[in-house]
């Protein structure tokens, strides 16, 4: 197993993990009655991203061991470290107030919209040439 495959699952296991970090966030900001709305719904936006780039990572963790791309497991690390950046910093400020790492939110939607343009590019890679068709 070369090393690319094991960084493939390393950021799959990571997806795993951060699976069961939605579950357990989510159940703990339901019993929450003290958010104000805005740090309700900042905190309901940063799991609907966690949870959309958790299958992300998953997904394409799949195309990554059937095509062996490196390009997937770029895409699976840009947005596992927008996971942490963007979702990790709101849960943060709002449910820990810690406020120091707010400032890496950008930094981790910037990594999510890497994720997604790098898909973007995959797919247009593995799409076949209409000549090769022929």
């Amino acid at each position: 197993m070369n090393r690319l495959d094991r960084l493939s699952q390393c950021l799959t296991a990571f997806a795993a993990f951060a699976g069961f970090v939605f579950v357990a966030l989510s159940a703990y900001v339901s019993h929450q009655t003290e958010l104000s709305d805005m740090a309700q719904r900042s905190i309901d936006n940063a799991l609907l991203m966690h949870i959309v780039h958790v299958f992300v990572i998953l997904i394409v963790s799949l195309s990554h061991f059937a095509s062996r791309a490196t390009l997937t497991v770029f895409v699976q690390l840009f947005a596992g470290l927008g996971i942490l950046l963007f979702s990790g910093t709101i849960y943060a400020k709002y449910l820990f107030n810690i406020l120091i790492w707010s400032k890496f939110t950008m930094f981790g939607g910037l990594s999510l919209l890497i994720s997604w343009l790098l898909l973007i590019i995959y797919i247009i890679r593995t799409i076949p040439n209409q000549r090769d068709s022929m």
